[in-house]
This record gives C-alpha cells, structure tokens and sequence, in this order.
C-alpha cells in the first residue's frame, strides 16, 4: 500500500499584500531620495549667475524682517542685488527671551543672510556694514565698516536704482534717567547675552558668603519694565526657569527670587482681550509674579528704580536688575532722509510711503518698510514680513513691465526703419499688441493680512486672538501653548532653524535650562576677557557663519567681570521682538521736549496755538489719578504736525479749557455744558447723565452735545490727516449699562452736509468717527463711513473684521475694535485718534486709535470721501446713553468729566 506524500503548494500571496508591500517599499525609497536631494541641494547650491551690467541695481538696507522677507521671496534673475547691514544674519526676535534665559540656544534663531541669498539665480553681495547716509537726488548709499578687525579700506559709497530701506528702529528710552547705564533691553542677540550674565551674576553675588539679608533679596529682585508682550514673555520664561531648573542648582537661593513687571496702563497686554488680559493676570498671580500696574519708571539707578505709583506718591525699590521692555524710535540716517524731503516727509512717527511701499517723494526710486515707515499698520515683525515679500513679487511685475516697455521701443524703432509692407504691417500689429498689455499692466497696492496674536505667559501656557470669520477667537491654556509653539516653528525661516528650536525645546525638557545658560555665558565671559571686557559686534557675526555647537565646559572661577547691561552701541537692523500686532509706544514717559513748528529749513518757537508743551509731564496720570492725560505723548502719539493745540495743564503753554478755545456750535438748547473741578480737582468739562436718560433728544435729557472747530486760527479744513486727544473720567461707581457715545472727529463736504452722519444716517457726504463705551466698560471706536452699497459695507468692509470684535449695523454705524481696551471708573483714560482723509479715487483712508499711548485700532483702506470738498470739520461732541431703545438708559444719576483736549494737523491736503 503506498500514500502520495508530495508537500501541498504553498498558498498563494495575495496580491493585495503584494501591492501594499511594493508601494511601502516605493515611498520609503522616494522619502529617502528626496530627503538626499534636499540634503545635497541645500549643501552644494549650483553656480550663480555675476552681476550684469545692463540690469538695474537693488541695494537692500538691513536684515530684518523685512529684508529677510524679501530676500528670501525676491527672484534676483532681473537684478543686481545688494545687502548692507551690520550684522550679517537674521535674528527671530519673537524667541528672543526664551534666549535670554538658555530655554533655547543663539544658534536657534540665527539664519545667515548669505544661506538665503546663495540660493538664488543671480549672486547677491553682503556687505556687513553700518549705513551711514542715503544720498536721494545722487540715488547713493555711504556706508562703513564698524567691524573690530578692518581692512585698509572701511567707507566707501554704492550707487543704486531702487533701494529697499528696511533699517528698523532702536530702543527709545523716553530721556529717563538712568536708562542707558542701568537697563538691559530686550532687542538685539548681545542683549539676551547681557543679560544672561547680569543674572548670573546676581546669583553669584547673593550666593556669596556673609552677605546680608537685605542684600540678598535685592539682588534677587528682578524688574521687567513693559506689559507688553516682550516683558510678558520675559516675566513668563524667568518663571519657568527659577522653578524647572534653579532649584535644584540653587536650593537656598530659589524660593527668594521675585519677580516684578511694571506697566504704566491700567492692565498687560492692553492688545488682547479683556478674557486673555484676565486669564494672564490669574496665571501671573498663581505664578507669584508681582504685576504693579499704573505705575511710572521715574529713574533707574544701579541698585534700585525709582517709580511713581497710581495714588501719585514715589517710591524707590531695590532691585538687581532692571529690563526695559518698552518703546521704539526712529534711528538717526532715517531722520536725516525724511529731512532731505521736507515737503513729503511731514510724518514724525517715520517714513510715509505710498500703498506700494514707495518713499514719497523719491519718485519710485526708494522703498520702505517694517518698523522705520508711519504706515497704517502696526510696526510688527508680522507687517513687515508681509510688506517684504509684498515687495519681492511687486519687483517681479515691475521687471516684467520693464521688458514690455523695452519691447515697445524696440518695435517701435524697428518701425522707423524702411520695410516691406507684410513686415511693417506684422511689426506694426505686434507694437500694437505690446503697448495694449503695457497699458493694462498694474502693480496692484500692498494689503495686510492680519493672522492673529500670540504671546506665551510662562508655566507652558499661552494665550491667542486669532481672527475667526467677521470676528475673533480668544484661546487660552496649555494647548493653546503648543498651538504657540507650532506657530512659531512654522514662521521659522529654514528647516535647520525649526529643527534646532525643536531640538532645543527637547533638550530643555529632558536637562533642563541651566547647562545651555551656563555654557553660553562660558563663552561671553572669555570673549569679555579676550577683548579687554567690551563686547565684540564679531562674536555674533561668528556664531552666524561657523554654527559650532556649544559643547561642555569647565567652570573656571568667577572673576570680576561684570559690566552693566547697556545699550548696544552699533545696533543692526531690527525685527521687533514678540508677536504683538499693536503699535509699540512707552510704557513710562518723561517730560517732552519743546515742540517747533518748521517752515522750510528754518525753526522758530511755537506760538501759543502750536504750543511748545515742555511743562511737567509726570505722567502721573493716565489711568492713576488726577493727572489727566498720561502724559502729553498720549495726547500727541505721532507729534504735534504743522499747527496743534492743547488745554492740557502739562503744557507750558496750555490754551484755557472753555468755549471760547472749543468755539461750539450747533448746541442743543436743553442741555448745557459745565466747566469745574473733577472728582480729583483738575478742571474738567462735566456732563451729566440722569437716571432714565437715552440719547439726547428723548426726556430726561442728559450728556450733551454740540460741534466744535476748535480755535478759529487753526483750520482743520486743510487737514487731510488729523489728530485728536482727550481724557475721560467717568465717576467712581459709574454703571455703563448697555453702552453710550463720547466724542470723536467728523467731517464732511460742507458744515451741513458733515453733521449728517449720526442717528442712523449714513451719506457719502460725510463720516465721524465717535467713541462708545459699552456693557463694563469695554470701548471700540464707533464710525459712521460713506454709504457707497444701500444698506451694506462693501466699500468700508475693513471695518468689519478688526478685532477682537466688529459689527457692522446696515442701519446704524460700525461698532470698531470692540474689546481692545476698557475705560477705568474713578480715574482717568486717555484717548487720542488720527483719521487720515483718503485720496479722492482711492480707498487709502485711515482711522487709528491710542488709549492710554498705546494703538488699540489701526484700520485702513477706507473712503471718508468721494469729492474734494470732503474735509475734517473738527470734535463731535457729543457724549449720551445709547441706543436707539430705552434698555440704554442710564441705571441713575452719574458724571463724567472731560479734559486735556488737544488736536494737531500732522499733514495737510
């Protein structure tokens, strides 16, 4: 008997298995091949094309944001391109705390600007240099190297064709003394480096046996100076660091560390919302991170800052270090080019451009951006990244027009010759064709896109305001912080940068900060050693160009090093530090200097209506008490223009505060305006709201109303851009309701057509641009805009999407901004607004609005007018409950006082 004993075949391989297998196999090889690709391209950029003669030169000046942004955008096939800055990299100024306090490695934000242009089609220069003047009518660049190690040659001029000024700001200290000598700041890559060792050395210094306990605990103290984001941000990391890491290296030191930020507004972050204003207050209070509010940096000096509270009174506090976290002003080579274009340049805050980005008065020749330009928008590293790549495709359109137009003459010449009919008539019809396409070829004008604000508060979270729809999210929390994290890697400019910052995060979370701070400072104190303790500008240039990574080091003893944290004597082009979208402005002020008014090139002292304002300017009021205005810069937040005027007591030479400076008209007989002293004795204008009232023409009558010019020898009929101040103290108690209307500017094409624009009428004749404050106090600026769609916005749509919150009423006016900031009760705010009248033709109109000296609201792209007899016509003064229904009505009899009017034409028609 025998049995078959062949094996079965074995079971067949599903074919589905197999093309699974095959395709996994395939993705892996093609990740790896691009990845190799990538890899070597990145390592090994191809051959460039020289510098051509026959193309038009570009000379880029800075390597900030802005710069940065359009270098890396900018298709250089068309041009010869040139960079001048002194420093030859890009610093991600947002991460620059988490920095300061070793969360992250300098490396980390560093992308060199020769790794962005040595990608490019045709070779772009660097030139680290520091550029001292800008020749417009010659259309050169001097500049010279500032460098530790110089050449035989070290200044020289470069001419140019178009030149992309993107040179930044630097620290503005407001004149306080002792800012420069004392103060670290929050800027520049040396000043995260300087404070570094401040800190270190604080440590140190009250480790140090046999120090007393009163010495100890100052040197402990540290001050952040500014609620912004930036000291918010700063305040947030130190946090983090004394209880993630400083414990366990200085366990008898660590629970003695405070923390204090000082803000002169009545609360941080004024930009966000009152809900994240809130949540960051809760957050920074759980954190034990003192926030003293209404409170003005009088002097800071080596061992303590001297502060003016809100009840008025000074008090000096011990402190170990100080960071000043505030304010920005215009370099020195950008005043001396708006001064060679006096008729054009007429703007103090910076360079007026045009809505492509051109200088005016350079004839095209000149483009500005960023934080040196007085654009509409804020000076934020979010605009001026948008603006610089804005610009790189602006050059791209105006290079292919540039070959139409050549095209054109070639054919054109070609026509002027002798031909053969088919050929003159075909030569002809390709003239034709060309000069049609030139005739429709436009450069369309520069639009922000705002993507909201973000800023971390420390203990891993994080706040957001992104725009949703017509309105905005406000977020909050831990996820909110990796939300923050992944934005900003994602805003990171190269894959090796969001892999370090990555990689660095990582490291911290394993090993903790100290050994990154540590290291670094290693490296600092030997540069300081090496070059007899100053700081060298190379060091940094150093770390950009090798990328060596900061390996272990032996802590040698501590030797007497220390310098204080100044100010950096040759700073680079700057990127604004943070994420904030609003207008950086002081956080304490000093007295202003005597204000001129300039004719040509020659200066004579102010009259009495262009007041010089030099009195005291404490700045002891604001939100803190009876000083009224915060200080006259909140009144005046982009100066005092051609002609200005001011009823504010800190003006030397303040015009009275009574009709006879306001010239009313148009008052409404029932209801009367009173001249007396405020709750805190500073004179004031009252108006009284009784319980029951609703606007002004329903019984009981209450607040008031009429129109006001101001003084008859300053014609705000020649303004096209205007601004206008005051302050508000609405009485302790004060309940807001529902909402109700304060003053604001309007005008129109005639003195009847202007007052038109109220009560729910709206006309293309006229616009205003009142105030309103709403349910607790919550403000917005309330407009109503020429009506150019029955019913709708479309032409002003702009107004409809600022946040944290706009509505815009079909009927009524638009409800702008609502949110950004809140009116106190039993103290005083300080508002001031600038509306800029739109070219007619042109929907380039402009509305912006301080509170307190800090921009709240900043909307362009309107139409106030669509006639030349469209002018500002001066105040609406008009101040009510309401609304249109009686659920407005005031709750009971309650005052506000009104003070410090002032207003200034800061350019003319």
């Amino acid at each position: 008997m025998s049995f078959d004993v062949t094996p079965p075949p074995p079971p067949k391989k599903s074919r589905f298995k197999s093309a699974v297998t095959i395709a996994n196999r395939t993705f892996w090889l093609a990740l790896l091949a691009g990845a190799g690709s990538f890899y070597y391209k990145d390592r090994n950029p191809g051959p460039q094309l020289p510098h051509e003669a026959g193309k038009k030169n570009i000379v880029v000046l800075g390597s900030g944001w802005g710069a940065t942004a359009f270098l890396n955008a900018l298709d250089t096939t068309e041009y010869n391109v040139t960079v001048i800055s002194p420093r030859n990299y890009f610093l991600f100024t947002p991460l620059l705390p988490s920095v300061a306090v070793g969360t992250l490695s300098t490396r980390s934000i560093l992308q060199p600007t020769r790794y962005v242009t040595r990608h490019k089609t045709r070779n772009v220069k660097v030139i680290e240099a520091e550029a001292q003047s800008v020749d417009v009518a010659n259309k050169t660049v001097s500049f010279i190297d500032n460098s530790d190690i110089q050449g035989s040659v070290s200044s020289t001029t470069l001419p140019y064709d178009y030149l992309v000024y993107a040179v930044g700001a630097e620290t503005q200290t407001f004149g306080i003394p002792g800012v420069q000598e004392h103060a670290c700041f929050m800027k520049e890559l040396n000043d995260a480096e300087k404070f570094q060792r401040r800190f270190l050395d604080c440590l140190e210094s009250a480790a140090f046996p046999g120090q007393s306990e009163e010495e100890i605990d100052r040197l402990l103290h540290m001050v952040v100076v500014g609620g912004g984001p930036t000291g918010v941000e700063l305040s947030g990391e130190l946090h983090d660091f004394l209880e993630e890491d400083l414990k366990s290296w200085y366990p008898e030191l660590a629970g003695r560390i405070k923390i204090t930020l000082v803000e002169a507004l009545p609360s941080v972050l004024p930009m966000f919302s009152k809900r994240l204003i809130d949540y960051t207050m809760s957050t920074f209070k759980e954190s034990k991170i003192d926030i003293m509010t209404q409170t003005m940096v009088k002097e800071i000096k080596e061992r303590s800052v001297t502060l003016a509270m809100p009840d008025k009174s000074i008090s000096e506090m011990p402190c170990g270090m100080v960071v000043w976290a505030a304010g920005n002003r215009n370099r020195k080579i950008t005043q001396d080019l708006m001064a060679q274009l006096p008729a054009d340049q007429t703007n103090k805050r910076g360079i007026t451009i045009d809505e492509s980005m051109q200088m005016k008065g350079t004839n095209g020749s000149i483009f500005a951006l960023g934080d040196c330009t007085a654009s509409s928008h804020a000076p934020t590293a979010q605009v001026a990244s948008q603006q610089g790549a804005y610009l790189a495709r602006a050059f791209a359109q105006r290079a292919k027009r540039d070959a139409l137009q050549t095209q054109v003459t070639d054919l054109e010449n070609t026509l002027a010759m002798t031909l053969h009919d088919d050929t003159q008539k075909q030569v002809k019809e390709e003239a034709e064709s060309a000069r049609r396409a030139l005739a429709k070829f436009k450069i369309r004008p520069f639009t922000y896109s705002h993507q909201g604000t973000l800023a971390y508060i420390g203990s891993d979270k994080a706040i957001a305001d992104l725009p949703l729809l017509n309105g905005s999210l406000a977020s909050g929390g831990v996820l909110t912080y990796y939300f923050w994290r992944s934005a900003y890697l994602s805003t990171l400019f190269s894959l090796r940068n969001r892999t370090l910052v990555a990689t660095d995060w990582v490291r911290t979370k394993i090993f903790g900060r100290f050994y990154a701070l540590f290291a670094t400072l290693l490296i600092i104190t030997t540069s300081a050693a090496e070059h007899a303790h100053q700081w060298s500008r190379r060091s940094h240039h150093a770390i950009a160009r090798s990328q060596v990574q900061v390996g272990v080091a032996v802590h040698s003893p501590r030797q007497n090093t220390r310098k204080k944290c100044r100010a950096p004597s040759n700073p680079g082009s700057v990127g604004l530090a943070s994420g904030t979208d609003v207008l950086v402005t002081p956080t304490s002020l000093s007295a202003r200097p005597t204000l001129t008014k300039s004719t040509k090139h020659t200066t004579k002292t102010s009259t009495s209506l262009e007041s010089s304002h030099s009195g005291s300017s404490s700045g002891s009021g604001g939100s803190g008490g009876g000083g009224g205005a915060l200080s006259l810069n909140a009144l005046f937040p982009i100066g005092t223009g051609s002609k200005s005027w001011t009823t504010s007591p800190k003006s030397s030479n303040a015009m009275s505060l009574s009709d006879s400076t306001l010239n009313p008209t148009k008052l409404l007989s029932a209801l009367s305006h009173t001249f007396m002293k405020a709750p805190d004795g500073k004179t004031a204008m009252r108006a009284i709201y009784p319980e029951g009232s609703w606007t002004y023409n329903h019984s009981p009558q209450g607040g008031l109303s009429f129109y006001a010019p101001g003084p008859r020898q300053l014609d705000v009929t020649t303004a096209k851009e205007l601004t206008f101040g005051y302050s508000v103290f609405f009485q302790d108690g004060f309940e807001f309701n529902m909402g109700g209307k304060l003053p604001g500017l309007y005008g129109g094409n005639s003195a009847e057509d202007s007052v038109s624009c109220s009560g729910g009428r709206r006309s293309t004749a006229c616009y205003s641009a009142r105030l309103m404050w709403r349910t607790d106090g919550m403000g917005e600026v309330y407009t109503y805009l020429p009506d150019y769609e029955v019913g709708g916005f479309s032409a002003n749509k702009a107004v409809c999407n600022v946040a944290p919150f706009s509505e815009c009423n079909p009927t009524y006016g638009a409800s702008v901004g609502r949110g950004s900031f809140h009116f106190a009760t039993g103290a005083w705010t300080t508002v001031s607004q600038r509306v800029r009248l739109n070219d007619v033709g042109k929907a380039n109109g402009e509305i912006q609005l301080w509170v307190n000296g800090k921009s709240v609201v900043n909307v362009n792209g309107l139409i106030l007018r669509d006639s030349s007899a469209g002018r500002h016509r001066g105040i609406q003064m008009q101040t009510f409950f309401g609304g249109s229904t009686s659920d407005w009505a005031s709750p009971k009899t309650q005052d506000a006082y009104f003070s410090d009017f002032s207003m200034a034409i800061t350019e003319t028609l």
